[in-house]
């Protein structure tokens, strides 16, 4: 035993040092290698406040379906400077449509439960060409609780279809 800590939390210990080097090393890595960022528009459609605040005194299972809508007009964008540039000079459409069923289990009643499965739609037209099509599905689930009855902790886990 080391300074009196047992051997799994001198383990813990460790994992947490492994990963805050890998952070750091990544995170470095990622911002030298940036070189040039180009943005035309802001999204005008976001996750609203609170989307994440979700309940654990329901009862009954429910489901919901929700649609994301985000348009960009291409004709112009931002160099690295924040000068306005020419664009591609196309309309960007992206679309994601979510269907999420909540439910509960009985032993565990102050926990909420979700599975969810989102499926983009894209369509890019301008310049006298054009594509749209879908995207492969998203699919994952969710599970939280409120620990002190507020805040929510949530745990998510996603792959693609």
């Amino acid at each position: 035993m080391l300074w009196g800590l047992g051997g799994d939390r001198i383990r813990l210990i460790q994992k947490v040092r492994i990963l805050s080097v890998f952070f750091i090393v990544f995170s470095v890595v990622m911002l030298t290698t940036i070189t040039t960022a180009f943005a035309s528009d802001v999204t005008f459609a976001v996750i609203g406040p609170h989307e994440y605040d979700l309940p654990v005194d329901y009862t009954e299972s429910f489901n919901a379906i929700v649609q994301y809508g985000f348009w960009n007009d291409d004709k112009r964008s931002f160099d690295n400077d924040g000068n306005t540039v020419s664009g591609s000079g196309t309309d960007t459409w992206v679309g994601l449509t979510k269907y999420v069923h909540f439910f509960k289990l009985d032993a565990l009643p102050k926990v909420g439960f979700a599975y969810e499965i989102i499926w983009p739609e894209v369509a890019v037209h301008g310049n006298g060409s054009g594509t749209s099509g879908f995207g492969d599905p998203l699919t994952g689930g969710i599970f939280w609780f409120k620990p002190t009855g507020d805040p929510n902790l949530n745990v998510r886990g996603k792959r693609l279809g």
